[in-house]
């Protein structure tokens, strides 16, 4: 599904990422461990095509570099780190955008792409589609760019630190998500704090990132974790 050979990629001439080869299997989720600066979204953004980089990344065969952003838009989600939405626009109107890039230029949304779009809400816990993005929490309004992540129904998903900023029961309701997700047979990729619900996926893999430094990859153990979170705490 993905395969990324010798990335390379920073800012202000300074590469944060440096020789970094990683392949990500159809269906399988990693989840990106290291602290704020270490190079995790540097490596999100140049997987997203946001950022220059050296070196090639393939999702499903396709070299991302070659691909027109609304091809790209079919085959990778992405929601990057968000606080909070300030423009007026409707629940349903928000979710069902997720839905663009299958469109035409000028083609308008179906009832069927409606439906869909509703189901996606409302499987949520939200019962008005019609309420303005505006009047919901921190909380909801993430729920709902996740509905639109899964409105897109692509073959990858890429998260980054979805659950910033959110409470407790926002955070689980985030990684039920992303379970949901793996159990549809998603490949994801997702950044994160929360080590703590890592234990919900004992399949998942562990890419850990120390700045200036390649990426590890880890596989999902209690031993592996704990080595982890040390060298977090010890500031590496």
């Amino acid at each position: 599904m993905v395969n990324i050979q010798q990335l390379t990629a920073g800012y202000s001439g300074k590469d944060v990422i440096r020789g970094f080869s990683l392949s990500v299997t159809e269906g399988e989720i990693v989840f990106l461990l290291g602290r704020n600066g270490s190079g995790k979204t540097t490596f999100i953004k140049s997987l997203c095509s946001e950022m220059p980089y050296q070196g090639k990344i393939e999702v499903a065969g396709n070299d991302i570099k070659q691909l027109k952003p609304k091809v790209r838009a079919g085959l990778i989600a992405n929601l990057p780190q968000l606080t909070y939405t300030n423009f007026d626009i409707s629940v349903l109107e928000l979710v069902i955008a997720g839905k663009f890039h299958q469109k035409k230029l000028l083609e308008d949304y179906s009832k069927a792409d409606e439906a869909e779009a509703i189901a996606a809400i409302e499987a949520l816990g939200f019962a008005q589609p019609e309420q303005s993005i505006l009047t919901l929490s921190g909380g909801e309004q993430q729920m709902i760019w996740l509905a639109q992540v899964s409105m897109q129904n692509t073959p990858l998903i890429v998260l980054d630190e979805p659950t910033q900023h959110l409470d407790l029961y926002f955070t689980k309701q985030v990684f039920n998500q992303l379970e949901t997700w793996v159990n549809q047979g998603k490949t994801i990729l997702v950044s994160t704090h929360d080590i703590q619900y890592l234990a919900q996926f004992p399949k998942a893999r562990l890419l850990f990132f120390q700045k200036y430094k390649v990426p590890v990859l880890y596989s999902n153990t209690p031993e592996n974790l704990d080595i982890i979170i040390k060298s977090i705490e010890q500031g590496s």
